[in-house]
């Protein structure tokens, strides 16, 4: 297998659409970062979910739809829903499954973030979280699970769909007890 089709992916983006992302990010970099992920994704030739969470999950775009619909959809912050559609949305995807969360990390108070990397890891091992905002204290209970960067690095990061990349080709090395071929 060539290290390009090692690199294709079925990328699946989360994007926090609560209420408390007004607050979070007044300047609407979550939007900019999950459009940036996924044009960025689909240029390698890889599919792209993108599922917006609040109160519901919504698609806000289908694998190979340019651009993403932004709605509001409501006050809390429910990722779990999200992600048992993903599970269904991409029984059939054609790649390596990566996952991104895009949020400011506030969960509804139903949620823990045990429970929600235990469901994410049910669809694949490769998950990572853009957080946005600059309550450190919410990133931090994320960060002894999962990679997680701050939105502000990312959007100065021209090259993080290479670097997810990287890090996934690692890991999967990793696991498999090689040396990672970079």
């Amino acid at each position: 297998v060539s290290r390009e089709d090692e690199a294709l992916m079925s990328l699946i983006l989360y994007l926090d659409r609560s209420s408390s992302m007004n607050s979070s990010d007044p300047e609407s970099l979550a939007p900019a970062v999950a459009l940036g992920l996924a044009e960025a994704a689909r240029a390698t030739g890889s599919e792209v979910y993108t599922l917006g969470f609040s109160d519901r999950p919504t698609l806000l775009a289908r694998p190979n739809e340019q651009g993403i619909r932004l709605v509001d959809l409501g006050n809390t912050t429910k990722l779990l829903p999200a992600i048992k559609r993903a599970k269904r949305l991409t029984v059939g995807a054609s790649y390596q499954k990566v996952q991104i969360v895009v949020t400011d990390g506030d969960l509804d108070s139903e949620e823990r973030i045990p429970e929600v990397i235990q469901l994410l890891r049910e669809i694949s091992t490769y998950i990572y979280l853009i957080y946005i905002g600059d309550r450190e204290y919410i990133f931090e209970r994320w960060k002894p699970y999962i990679p997680a960067w701050k939105a502000s690095k990312v959007a100065a990061l021209p090259g993080i769909v290479e670097a997810i990349v990287e890090a996934m080709l690692l890991q999967r090395a990793e696991e498999h007890g090689e040396e990672a071929a970079l």
